[in-house]
């Protein structure tokens, strides 16, 4: 392809196509040691255009911002994947997880060709934001953006890109997570004994353990043990992969209820009976509750809408909360609460759980009355 130097702008050149004259630039600079770079760009539409793009460099030269000027053409692909070879040894497990699904199932795939120092808000939103947000809640949508909030970070640090052109992004306000009332929990569990099996079995798992929802998704029969009456929580499923617990302290064996007992034997016997019927073996290894978070999500909402509960209130980790305020509640040690929940420090389970419950300050003052003898 022949270049032919325009008179009007130094280092712009022009070439024909079958679309036509386009042109270009070929700016030449030297680093810091006195090496000898050149930074070219074609597929301009007018001469002025590719000059005012050959400006920008020169300011960067100028500048003395030659690490980005140099990595100006690495793509979003290119970055992320260094970025993560460079951060996980850092991470703990279910970080390092979550990372790599969602560079691997969202980044890549939506934006990855995308070259970082070119990619615009704009862009960012139509591109990466906006296909998701069709089919995921807008929370976990909100963690992938997080996350590559963080590798686009980076590349600032690194000098790849001069800043950050993303901020700004909005998303719709994560529920709060409250436990259940007294009143709401009660039509609940009235509602669990009409529901389904299925529903009535998992639902009461997370109320009964204080599990995390992705636990319990990564449950296995192998996990309980009926004879002792307890359950190993050893993995936690997110973003649909199976992998470590949140924290080291995740890992660890709860007892379960004598009425739980009863309850997962007879949705284990159901199990085994319709996987007979489907030629579905379930043994040891198969997973207690296989269905994914939507599923989950949809039989929640459809559970508070049976039980004549407002949804706006609640979410699923609301059982979970709902289990530790109640232990806290009745003079539970949060010490045993925290080892119940998987937390490593107790003040963690203080912090999150302990707050007022409804009734407690009628029934404090009367303690303290009795206590005082007045």
């Amino acid at each position: 392809m022949k270049l032919t130097k325009v008179v009007k702008y130094n280092n712009v050149y022009s070439y024909t196509t079958n679309k036509g004259t386009l042109y270009a630039f070929r700016y030449p600079y030297y680093d810091s040691v006195g090496r000898r770079h050149e930074k070219q760009q074609r597929g301009f539409s007018s001469p002025i255009s590719a000059h005012k793009a050959e400006l920008r460099v020169e300011m960067q030269v100028a500048n003395d911002e030659l690490s980005a000027l140099d990595n100006s053409d690495i793509t979003v692909k290119d970055w992320s994947q260094k970025y993560y070879e460079m951060t996980k040894a850092k991470w703990r497990p279910s970080t390092e997880q979550h990372y790599h699904v969602i560079i691997n199932r969202y980044v890549i795939p939506l934006i990855g060709n995308q070259k970082l120092s070119k990619l615009n808000r704009m862009e960012y939103e139509y591109l990466f934001i906006d296909p998701q947000l069709k089919h995921l809640k807008s929370s976990t949508v909100k963690t992938c953006h997080t996350m590559f909030m963080a590798i686009v970070n980076s590349a600032v640090a690194n000098d790849i890109i001069p800043r950050n052109k993303l901020h700004g992004v909005k998303f719709k306000p994560t529920p709060k997570r409250h436990a259940f009332s007294e009143k709401d929990l009660a039509k609940i569990n009235s509602q669990l004994k009409k529901s389904a099996l299925v529903d009535r079995a998992f639902f009461m798992l997370l109320e009964l353990t204080g599990m995390r929802d992705g636990e319990s998704l990564a449950l296995k029969w192998s996990n309980i043990n009926f004879k002792n009456q307890t359950i190993s929580i050893k993995h936690s499923l997110s973003v649909g992969e199976l992998g470590p617990t949140k924290t080291p302290a995740g890992v660890r064996t709860i007892s379960i209820p004598e009425t739980l007992v009863k309850l997962l034997k007879e949705y284990r016997l159901y199990c085994k009976k319709t996987g007979m019927k489907s030629g579905e073996i379930i043994g040891r290894n198969s997973f207690v509750f296989p269905f994914k978070k939507d599923i989950m999500y949809k039989h929640f909402n459809t559970l508070l809408k049976s039980a004549d509960v407002e949804k706006e209130n609640y979410v699923v980790y609301s059982f979970r909360h709902t289990h530790a305020t109640l232990l806290i509640g009745a003079g539970v040690s949060p010490v045993d609460v925290a080892k119940r929940l998987g937390h490593s420090d107790p003040s963690v389970t203080l912090k999150n759980y302990a707050h007022a419950i409804e009734g407690n300050d009628k029934k404090d003052a009367e303690l303290f009355a009795k206590i005082a003898n007045v």
